[in-house]
C-alpha cells in the first residue's frame, strides 16, 4: 500500500468517482503554452485500493515514453533518486540528430524509396457502406466512438501459429486482416493505405528517454489476385511492413513536404486507417510495493477513420480495440465492425491455405440480427376475406351513415352507395363479365367511379382505372397492355373510348342504367380469395408503364394491417381522395375510409392537382366535410418525404395532427413500412425514417449478390409477404439524370443560381454549363417528377441578354477567342469557358501572343489557364494594366553600391573546391551534381533549391551534397544571415543553371527567377570579397541581339530577353569589380546536312520513351526543329571549365554547339503511323518534353525553334 502524506491523495467513495475523475482528466485541454506537461492524481478508495491516473498531451510523451516514465516514477518512489540522464540521451538532442540527417541527404533514399512506392496523387478512401454520411465533413474535433472485444487465448495462439507458419509475426497477421476486411467492404476499391507507428527507437541511447519519438510509417496495398491465398496475403502485408520500417528514420512531416500530399480540413493526409499493435509479454503485477492491476488507457482523439489498436496478452486474452470517427460513423457499426474483423480473423486461422475472395465481410450474429429485425410479427387476418366482402358487412352495420361524397353535389350513405354497387354489378355480369374479365374504368372522378370500382370486385372482375390525368398516349398503352372486355363510361367520356383504343370493347353508360334496381337484386358477391381483383400502371416516369397485378388478398391484407396503424372504433373517419385513379394511393384512400365505416370526399376534376384549392375544401367545406375541421391524419409516400416537410407540419400547431410517413414499392401493394413521426420532436433524425416492417411483412438488405447485409449497410431491399405482388411489363430503362430542385427565394435564385455556378466543387468539364429556372417541375399524373418530360424541355438562350451580359473587355476578349478558336463557339457568356467551347492550351499560346500583337499586357500562360472563363480572363486582363515599355540601360544598370573600392580576392582553388549549385534539381542540374560529387577534387556541393525535392537527386555516398532551401530572387539568397556568410567563406566556385524555362511567358514574367537571381549571386559574391568564378546558364539565341539591337521593349521574346539582360549586367560586373564570369551558351547546329540514320536515331530514342511514359505530345498545329546533344558532352565541358576557372580571366564566352537537329514535322509522322502510339493521350509538347527528360532522355535541348501556324512562338 502506498505511503502518501494525506494532503497528496485525494479520497473518493465509490468506483464512479475515480471514472469521473478519469473522465475529466481525458477531456482537460492542455494548454502548452503554461508548461504543464503531465498531471497525475493519486486517489483513495480504501486503505488497500488506490487509483494512480496520469494525463499528458501527446507531444510530451509517446507510449513507450510512458512506460519508462513509469518505471523511473517507481524508482524515485523506492530509491528517492534517479541518476542524470546525458545530453546526449535528451529529446533535444533527438531532435537535432533528425535535423542534421535531413540537411546531410541522410534520409534521401527513404524519400525515394516512398516515392517509388507511392501514386503521385493521393485521394481519400472511400467511406464504408454503413456511413452515416454521403460526404465528408469538415472535422471541427477529433471525436470517436469505441467498441472492444477480447480475443481467448486459444485464437491468440493460433494467430501465433499461423504467423510462423508465414515466417511472419502476429502483428502481420492482424494487419492482413484488416487490409482483407477493408477491400471486402469496398469492392471498387483497387488500393487502401493503412498508417502503422513505430517506437523509432533505433538508437541505444534514447532507450531510456522521455519524448515524442513515435513516427508514423504509411503502408500500400493492392488487391490481391482472384484466388489469392491468406498465406500469399499475410506474406505480402509483412514485406510491406519491414518495407516501410527500414526507412522509419524518415520523419512522417518530411515525408508528407516531400511528396507535397496536400492537407484537408476534412481527413488526415496519404491513410485514413490506422493500426497500432502492442504485445505484452507479462504484465506487471507490482509497482512500489502495490499489487497492480486494471491497467486502462485513454488515448487522444485522431482524425483516422478507422483506428484499431491491438494489445496482444501472451498469457491472457488479446483485447482489440475499434474507433471510428463519429462524423461518418454511429456506434452500433463500431460494434459491427469489429465483430467482422474478428470473422475475418477467425477465418484466417483455419488455415492459410484458404481463398482471400471468400473470407467473410460480416460476423453470422450481425447477418442473423439483420434478417430478424426484417420479420414483422405473424399477420392474422380477422376481416372479411375480400375488400368487397368488408365493404358489404360495413355496409349492413352503418345504412345511414355517410360513405360517398364529392365536389359535384353527390352524397352517398351507405345503403345508397350499395344500391348503386349492386346497379352497376348486374350491369357488368349482364354485358357478359365473368370471373377473372378485366373492365376499365373511363370517367371524370366521381362517387359513381369509386361505385364502379366496388361494382368490379364484387362481379369477380379485375379493375383497371383508365385515368384521364394520364395522357391519351399513355391511356393507349395501358389499354394494349391489359385488355380490357368492358369499360365503364360517364357522360362526359362516352365520346372519349375510341381516342384510347378501345373502339371494339364493350362500352358500359352509367348514364344508361335503371336506376330502380334494387339492392337484393344482386345480392351475391362474386369476389373470390386470391383471385386477381386490379392492375395497377406505374407513373410511366421512367418509361413505359408497368402493370401491377394485385388479388383480393393482396387488398384484404392490406387494409386490415394499415387500419391498425391509425384507425380508432370511436372515431367517425373523413378521408380526402384526390390522387389519381391510376395511382396506388387511390386504393390507399377509398379502402382506409370504406373499410372502416368512414367517408370518402372525392375531389373533382377542376380542383385536384391544385393544393390550394384541396386545402380549401379542407378548410371552407365544413359542411361537406364536418370531421375536417379537426385534422387528426396526414399520410406522405410514394417518394421520400422531406425534412422540411415535417418540419412546417410542426408549425401548423395542431397538437390532435398525426403526420405518418411511408414507404414501400408499389409491387408490395402500396406500402410496407408506416411510421407515426413525432415531427415536433427537437430530435427527428435527418433523413426521416419510414417505419418497421407491417404483421407479416419481412424484409432483408441484400447486396449485389443477393446476400444479406447487416442492419444499416446501404444494398438493396427485398420484401416478402401477404401483399406482395407481381408485374407484368417491367424491365424498362432508368432515367439518364438526375434532377436538382434547390428551395430558393423568388428574389434570389438569378443570384445564388450565378454564384453556384461559378464556385461548384466540381471539375470544370462536370459543371453545368447552364441553370434554367422552371415555373414548376414537371409531374406525372401520380404528381411524381417526370423525369422523362425534363428530358424534352427545350434549353433556349435569349441573344439580347447574352449580349447585353458582356462589358466592353469581355466584348473584346471575345472577339479574340473566335479569331483563335478552331470553330464558331456560338452565342458567348461571362461563364462561357475557353477550354469547355474548342480551345485547348495550344490555342491559348496562340491568343497569348494575338494579345501581346495588338499591344495588350500578356499575363502568365498559367494565369490564363487558371482563368479560363470569358469573365475571369478580362477581368485578369484589366488588372494587368497598360503594357509597360522597358528600359534595358535601366534593366541592367550595376548599381553603384556594388562597386568595390578594392579589388576582390583571388579565390581560385584546385584541390577541395566547395561548389555552389543552382538548379539541381532540373534536368542538366541533376546530371551535373552526379558528375561533381564523383570528382576527388570537389570537397562538397552546396545545392540551393527553392523547394527540397529531393527525389530529384542523385545517390551520395561519400555525403559530399549539402542541400539548403532557398529562393534566389530574396534578399541574401532567401536564406539566414548566417547561412549566407558561411556560403561566402566556403564557396569557391558557382554553377548557375537555375533557370524559368516556361518560353511562351514574356519578360516581365520571368525577369525575376532569370535576371534577379543572377544579380543577386553577383550580390553574394560581393559580400564575400573574393573573385569568385561565376558560370551562367546563358543561351545561344542571345547572338540575334547583337551589335546594339536590344530585345523587344515590349517584353516579347521573353526567355531570350531575360538571358541577353543576364549577360548584358554581367558584363558590366566583369568591368566593374573584375568579376571571373563564364557564359555558357547552348548553340544551334551549323549544319543540318545529316543523315537520316542520324535524324531516326533521335527519334527512335523519342519513340521509346512515348511508349514508357504512355502518352504523346500533342502535334497540333505545332512545326519547327529541336537541336540537341548528349547531355553527358555538356556536363563533362561545364564541369571541367568549372574546377579550372581562374579569378581575373574575365568574361569567357563557353559555346556548346549541338550535332544534331530532331524535327517535328519527322516526330510527329512517326508517331502518327503507329495505330498504338496515335491512341495514347497527348499533352502539349513543352510539358511532354519535360517529362522526358525525367525519363531518361539522353540529349540535352540546345536550341528550339517552334512555330505554331506560322508564327514563332517559342524560341530557346
Amino acid at each position: 500500500m502506498l505511503r502518501y502524506p494525506k494532503r497528496s491523495i485525494l479520497v473518493i467513495y465509490s468506483y464512479q468517482h475515480y471514472c469521473w475523475f478519469l473522465v475529466a482528466l481525458h477531456q482537460a485541454i492542455q494548454t502548452l503554452s503554461s508548461g504543464e506537461g503531465v498531471k497525475i492524481i493519486l486517489l483513495q478508495l480504501s486503505d488497500q485500493v488506490h487509483f494512480l491516473l496520469a494525463g499528458m498531451h501527446h507531444i510530451y510523451l509517446d507510449g513507450y515514453s510512458f512506460s519508462v516514465f513509469f518505471k523511473d516514477l517507481e524508482s524515485a518512489h523506492i530509491d528517492h533518486r534517479l541518476p542524470p540522464l546525458p545530453v546526449e540521451s535528451q529529446y533535444r538532442s533527438f531532435a537535432l540528430q533528425q535535423r542534421k540527417m535531413y540537411e546531410d541527404g541522410d534520409v534521401l533514399k527513404s524519400i525515394e524509396y516512398y516515392r517509388r512506392t507511392f501514386p503521385k496523387e493521393f485521394t481519400p478512401i472511400e467511406l464504408l457502406p454503413f456511413a452515416t454520411t454521403a460526404s465528408r465533413q469538415v472535422a471541427n474535433e477529433y471525436s470517436q466512438h469505441e467498441a472492444k472485444l477480447n480475443i481467448p487465448p486459444d485464437i491468440s495462439a493460433k494467430v501465433r501459429r499461423v504467423a510462423r507458419a508465414n515466417r511472419s509475426t502476429s502483428f502481420h497477421v492482424y494487419l492482413a486482416a484488416l487490409k482483407i476486411l477493408l477491400f471486402s467492404l469496398l469492392p471498387d476499391t483497387d488500393e487502401v493505405f493503412i498508417g502503422i507507428a513505430d517506437a523509432n527507437r533505433g538508437d541505444k541511447n534514447f532507450m531510456g528517454s522521455l519524448g515524442f519519438f513515435l513516427n508514423l510509417l504509411p503502408l500500400r496495398f493492392r488487391r490481391g489476385k482472384p484466388g489469392s491465398r491468406v498465406s500469399s496475403t499475410i506474406q505480402t502485408t509483412r514485406d510491406a511492413v519491414y518495407g516501410a520500417l527500414q526507412h522509419s528514420q524518415l520523419p512522417f512531416d518530411v515525408l508528407l513536404r516531400e511528396l507535397n500530399v496536400p492537407r484537408s480540413d476534412k481527413y488526415t493526409p496519404i491513410f485514413h486507417v490506422f493500426m497500432d499493435y502492442r504485445q505484452v509479454v507479462q504484465e506487471r503485477s507490482s509497482w512500489g510495493g502495490c499489487k497492480l492491476g486494471g491497467e486502462k488507457w485513454c488515448n487522444a482523439g485522431t482524425g483516422y477513420d478507422v483506428a484499431l489498436e491491438v494489445t496482444e496478452n501472451i498469457n491472457t486474452d488479446t483485447l482489440l480495440s475499434l474507433r471510428l470517427q463519429r462524423q461518418l460513423y454511429s456506434e452500433d457499426h463500431t460494434h459491427v465492425l469489429l465483430r467482422s474483423y474478428l470473422g475475418v480473423l477467425e477465418y484466417m486461422v483455419r488455415g492459410s491455405d484458404k481463398a482471400v475472395d471468400v473470407a467473410p465481410t460480416w460476423s453470422s450474429y450481425d447477418l442473423q440480427a439483420s434478417i430478424d429485425a426484417g420479420k414483422a410479427p405473424e399477420f392474422e387476418p380477422k376481416w372479411q376475406s375480400t375488400i368487397s366482402h368488408q365493404i358489404d358487412q360495413v355496409i349492413q352495420n352503418n345504412t345511414e351513415k355517410s360513405a360517398l361524397k364529392d365536389g359535384n353535389g353527390n352524397v352517398l350513405t351507405y345503403e345508397q352507395m350499395g344500391t348503386r354497387i349492386n346497379t352497376i354489378s348486374k350491369a357488368l355480369i349482364d354485358a357478359g363479365t365473368v370471373q377473372g374479365t378485366v373492365v376499365g374504368v373511363f370517367q371524370e372522378p366521381s362517387a359513381d367511379w369509386i361505385c364502379s370500382l366496388l361494382a368490379i370486385f364484387k362481379a369477380g372482375a379485375v379493375y383497371v382505372p383508365l385515368d384521364l390525368r394520364n395522357s391519351i398516349p399513355r391511356l393507349v398503352s395501358i389499354v394494349k397492355a391489359s385488355r380490357p372486355s368492358v369499360i365503364i363510361t360517364d357522360g362526359t367520356t362516352d365520346d372519349k373510348v375510341e381516342l384510347i383504343g378501345a373502339k371494339f370493347v364493350t362500352k358500359l353508360q352509367l348514364a344508361s342504367l335503371d336506376e330502380s334496381t334494387r339492392r337484393d337484386s344482386t345480392s351475391i358477391n362474386h369476389a373470390k380469395v386470391g383471385s386477381l381483383a386490379v392492375i395497377l400502371f406505374t407513373s410511366g416516369s421512367t418509361g413505359e408503364p408497368k402493370g401491377l397485378m394485385m388479388t383480393h388478398t393482396n387488398l384484404a391484407s392490406y387494409a386490415e394491417v394499415s387500419s391498425k396503424t391509425f384507425a380508432r372504433a370511436d372515431e367517425d373517419l373523413v378521408v380526402l381522395q384526390q390522387s389519381p385513379f391510376s395511382f396506388d394511393f387511390s386504393l390507399d384512400q377509398t379502402m382506409a375510409a370504406l373499410t372502416n365505416g368512414g367517408c370518402l370526399y372525392v375531389v373533382p376534376t377542376s380542383k385536384r392537382g391544385d393544393p390550394d384549392e384541396i386545402s380549401k375544401i379542407m378548410v371552407e367545406d365544413t359542411e361537406t366535410i364536418r370531421q375536417c375541421t379537426s385534422w387528426k391524419y396526414a399520410f406522405s409516400g410514394g417518394e421520400a418525404m422531406s425534412y422540411k416537410l415535417a418540419r412546417e407540419f410542426g408549425s401548423l400547431k395542431l397538437t390532435n395532427l398525426h403526420v405518418f410517413n411511408g414507404y414501400g414499392p408499389a409491387e408490395t401493394t402500396i406500402l410496407s413500412h408506416r411510421i407515426d413521426l413525432k415531427y415536433a420532436d427537437p430530435d427527428l433524425p435527418d433523413p426521416l425514417p419510414a417505419g418497421y416492417p407491417w404483421p407479416g411483412f419481412s424484409v432483408c438488405i441484400v447486396d449485389d449478390k443477393m446476400r444479406p447485409l447487416p442492419l444499416g449497410v446501404q444494398g438493396e431491399i427485398v420484401l416478402g409477404g401477404p401483399c406482395t405482388v407481381v408485374a407484368i411489363g417491367a424491365g424498362y430503362p432508368l432515367t439518364a439524370h438526375v434532377v436538382f430542385a434547390p428551395e430558393l427565394p423568388e428574389q434570389d435564385r438569378e443570384g445564388v443560381m450565378k454564384a453556384l455556378r461559378q464556385t461548384l466543387p466540381l471539375p470544370p468539364y462536370m459543371r453545368p454549363s447552364l441553370f434554367q429556372i422552371l415555373p414548376d417541375i414537371p409531374r406525372t399524373a401520380h404528381l411524381k417528377i417526370d423525369r422523362k418530360a425534363i428530358q424534352d424541355i427545350p434549353v433556349q438562350i435569349a441573344q439580347s441578354e447574352i449580349s447585353q451580359s458582356l462589358t466592353d473587355s469581355e466584348q473584346r476578349l471575345s472577339e479574340l477567342w473566335r479569331r483563335v478558336l478552331p470553330l464558331d463557339p456560338g452565342s458567348l457568356t461571362h461563364e462561357s469557358d475557353f477550354f469547355l467551347i474548342g480551345g485547348n492550351s495550344i490555342l491559348l499560346v496562340k491568343l497569348q501572343a494575338l494579345l501581346r500583337h495588338l499591344s495588350w499586357t500578356a499575363p502568365k500562360l498559367v494565369t490564363l489557364m487558371g482563368s479560363s472563363t470569358l469573365g475571369a480572363m478580362a477581368s485578369v486582363l484589366e488588372d494587368c494594366g497598360p503594357v509597360n515599355i522597358i528600359n534595358w540601360d535601366v534593366e541592367t544598370n550595376f548599381p553603384h553600391n556594388l562597386q568595390l573600392a578594392t579589388p576582390l580576392r583571388v579565390a581560385g582553388k584546385t584541390t577541395d573546391i566547395n561548389v555552389l549549385l543552382t538548379g539541381a534539381s532540373g534536368y542538366l542540374g541533376r546530371h551535373l551534381l552526379s558528375s561533381l560529387i564523383k570528382d576527388h577534387r570537389v570537397a562538397r556541393v552546396h545545392c540551393l533549391c527553392r523547394t527540397l525535392n529531393n527525389d530529384k537527386m542523385v545517390d551520395d555516398p561519400d555525403s559530399k551534397v549539402k542541400i539548403t532551401q532557398s529562393d534566389l530572387t530574396e534578399h541574401n539568397l532567401g536564406i539566414s544571415k548566417s547561412k549566407f556568410s558561411q556560403l561566402a567563406t566556403e564557396v569557391d566556385v558557382i554553377i548557375h543553371c537555375a533557370a524559368n524555362r516556361s518560353f511562351w511567358d514574356r519578360y516581365e514574367a520571368l525577369k525575376a527567377d532569370n535576371l534577379d537571381s543572377t544579380k543577386e549571386l553577383v550580390k553574394f559574391v560581393v559580400s564575400s570579397g573574393r573573385a569568385i568564378p561565376l558560370h551562367f546558364m546563358s543561351s545561344g539565341a542571345v547572338v540575334k541581339y547583337s551589335n546594339g539591337l536590344t530585345p523587344p521593349a515590349d517584353g516579347g521574346d521573353g526567355y531570350v530577353a531575360t538571358k541577353w539582360a543576364s549577360e548584358a549586367f554581367l558584363k558590366q560586373a566583369v568591368n566593374s569589380i573584375g568579376l571571373p564570369v563564364f557564359s555558357h551558351r547552348p548553340v544551334e547546329c551549323e549544319s543540318v546536312h545529316q543523315s537520316e540514320e542520324e535524324d531516326m536515331s533521335i527519334v527512335n530514342e523519342l519513340m521509346q520513351i512515348v511508349k514508357l511514359l504512355e502518352c504523346r505530345p500533342s502535334f497540333d498545329g505545332v512545326g519547327g526543329f529541336v537541336d540537341v546533344m548528349p547531355v553527358s558532352e555538356v556536363v563533362e565541358a561545364i564541369h571541367e571549365a568549372a574546377l579550372n576557372s581562374q579569378a581575373g580571366e574575365g568574361l569567357c564566352i563557353l559555346e556548346h554547339k549541338a550535332h544534331q537537329r530532331a524535327y517535328v514535322e519527322s516526330f510527329a509522322t512517326v508517331v502518327e503511323s503507329d495505330d498504338s502510339l496515335s491512341k495514347l493521350p497527348s499533352i502539349p509538347i513543352l510539358e511532354w518534353f519535360g517529362r522526358a527528360k525525367k525519363a531518361g532522355f539522353s540529349y540535352f535541348l540546345a536550341s528550339q525553334d517552334l512555330v505554331l501556324g506560322s508564327q514563332l512562338f517559342s524560341r530557346r
